[in-house]
């Protein structure tokens, strides 16, 4: 009885809320008089750029679901319409809920269709809430429920990683009400997406994530009604786009690329690739900032100029013999990329953290440096624990495991480490890069590739980690296939938007300052558009033609 006056208490809070947030997006557009101009222009161009469409071939489903940042919403929509343009089909908008803010922003666009999502009445809402607390019993346990499905819809994955992503806690033990709403909640939008799908003649989907809920429930049901996606990586302005085709690639992320890719890149162009990994590698590590190069969001924070240190001046500061080997052992966000990719052995990043910290105690012949992940200061999602809690409770005081002190710059790192540890992060492509030696303990967008070591089951990543100390620096091809990789991960596999500017994608953007900065730099952009310079639109279309998995930058080759 407790959950079901929680429910109908969660619903009412969800409506009142939704008419909040459309009244403020109603005052701030009346406010925003560069946001008005804007939509003004953005509309007569549209009008002579969109083609004539014959409707019975098929529509382009442009979501704009996850994240409501102008900058990503507008991004979304100028994509649609480059794919309107090329493939003659006709692009039709998707919001979650009803904005007079955003279906303005798409009727600049030259979107006349704009789907948004359908809500259950409140008895049938009660009624799967009802049937979700049932299904929870069912499945008796969290391992039983990852696996849970619905017409081939991975919802128990889908509740699992959304779950940890909007409560804060890292980890699922038992069931509560957050599961069981949660879990109500994919169920209500897999009825609609499945209808959706099912109304409509869909080809593309257009989507900026493919995790939590709602945006995994539209990318899975894509798939299983075989329309093809377009999933967007990168930004503010520079832009990647991955095609994925198959139900095989649920647990592919958007930034994976082929090994067949990545050793023809190597095998044809490795001086270009090196030479422009070493400019990265340069400027992430050195906090330097180049506009040219737009690199990986949080790239400043993690590097941030701090105090400088040596290994030898780091050893006396820790106590520690300057003979023994340093290996570093990254920590995740506890709260982000679950099942971007598969899931090799440990169910989410708290358990990886705390089984590794529990077999490293007695793996005393190297010593071993934790370095948290760095933390943004505007993060909405915040972890109700972290590596220096889970450290305390695991390590405690251990001779040979040390935290990385945080008054010192993290970009000095390579220097001292003879090799690392991560789950899936981006040091596995960094640090063999400077030919340090990485272990991973779960799949990631660059596994396969040949540069990272990758154990297949829990016995052997704890075997890897009880033999570390034998490990020797990576010979010059492996470095060089992890700077191709990197490559094509910040350079090649994007391609700058002309109508688009390098915009603030943290929450500073919402100043007032900021936002009328963006809206009149986004119409000197439109003003000053020519279509026959457009690389995007250029390079976009080859990728169609050829049937590329990935959005390839020409100019650079």
């Amino acid at each position: 009885m407790f959950y079901n006056i929680i429910f109908f208490f969660k619903e009412c809070k969800n409506f009142l809320v939704g008419v909040l947030n459309q009244i403020e997006l109603f005052i701030k557009e009346n406010k925003e008089t560069e946001f008005k101009i804007f939509t003004n222009k953005n509309k007569q161009f549209f009008q002579k750029f969109d083609n004539s469409l014959n409707n019975k071939q098929g529509e382009i489903l442009v979501t704009c679901i996850a994240v409501t940042h102008p900058g990503f919403t507008i991004t979304q929509m100028l994509i649609g319409k480059y794919l309107e343009k090329i493939l003659n089909l006709k692009a039709v908008g998707m919001m979650e809920n009803k904005s007079h803010y955003y279906t303005k922003l798409f009727k600049s666009y030259n979107y006349n269709q704009i789907e948004n999502f359908t809500k259950m009445s409140i008895i049938r809402k009660y009624n799967l809430f009802l049937k979700s607390k049932k299904i929870l019993k069912e499945q008796k346990n969290i391992e039983n429920f990852l696996n849970y499905e619905v017409d081939g819809v991975k919802i128990g994955k889908i509740v699992y990683e959304h779950y940890i992503r909007f409560t804060g806690n890292p980890t699922i033990k038992e069931f509560d009400f957050k599961v069981n709403y949660f879990l109500f909640k994919a169920l209500e939008y897999h009825v609609y997406a499945k209808n959706l799908f099912k109304k409509r003649n869909i080809k593309y989907v257009v989507l900026s994530e493919k995790q939590f809920i709602p945006s995994g429930i539209i990318f899975q049901n894509a798939l299983i009604n075989k329309s093809k996606i377009f999933a967007r990586v990168g930004g503010p302005s520079n832009i990647g786009l991955r095609l994925f085709e198959n139900e095989n690639e649920f647990f592919k992320s958007r930034y994976h690329f082929s090994e067949n890719l990545v050793n023809d890149v190597y095998n044809r162009f490795l001086d270009t690739a090196v030479n422009y990994s070493n400019k990265i590698l340069a400027n992430r590590f050195g906090n330097i900032k180049d506009s040219n190069i737009q690199d990986i969001r949080g790239a400043d924070i993690a590097y941030k100029q701090k105090e400088k240190f040596t290994k030898k001046t780091l050893c006396e500061n820790l106590q520690w013999d300057f003979s023994k080997p340093i290996v570093i052992i990254f920590d995740h966000h506890y709260l982000d990329g679950l099942y971007d990719n598969d899931r090799l052995f440990f169910k989410d990043n708290l358990e990886w953290i705390v089984s590794t910290f529990e077999f490293i105690k007695k793996v005393k012949d190297v010593n071993w440096l934790i370095k948290s992940h760095p933390g943004e200061p505007s993060e909405i999602h915040k972890s109700k624990t972290n590596t220096e809690t889970e450290f305390e409770k695991v390590v405690g005081d251990s001779d040979h495991i040390k935290l990385f002190p945080d008054r010192y710059s993290a970009g000095l790192l390579p220097n001292i480490a003879s090799a690392v540890v991560t789950g899936s992060g981006s040091v596995g492509i960094e640090y063999p890069c400077f030919g340090i030696p990485c272990i991973l303990a779960n799949s990631s967008h660059y596994s396969g590739n040949g540069f990272t070591l990758e154990p297949k089951n829990k016995e052997e990543y704890f075997e890897y980690l009880n033999n570390i100390s034998k490990l020797k620096k990576i010979d010059e091809k492996i470095i060089n296939k992890a700077k191709t990789f990197l490559f094509l991960e910040i350079i090649l596999g994007r391609v700058n938007i002309p109508l688009i500017p390098n915009y603030d994608i943290g929450h500073n953007f919402y100043s007032k300052s900021n936002s009328e900065r963006f809206w009149r730099e986004c119409t000197s952009l439109l003003l000053n558009y020519n279509l026959k310079n457009d690389k995007f639109i250029y390079n976009l279309e080859k990728q169609i033609k050829s049937n590329n998995k990935h959005l390839i930058n020409s100019e650079i080759l």
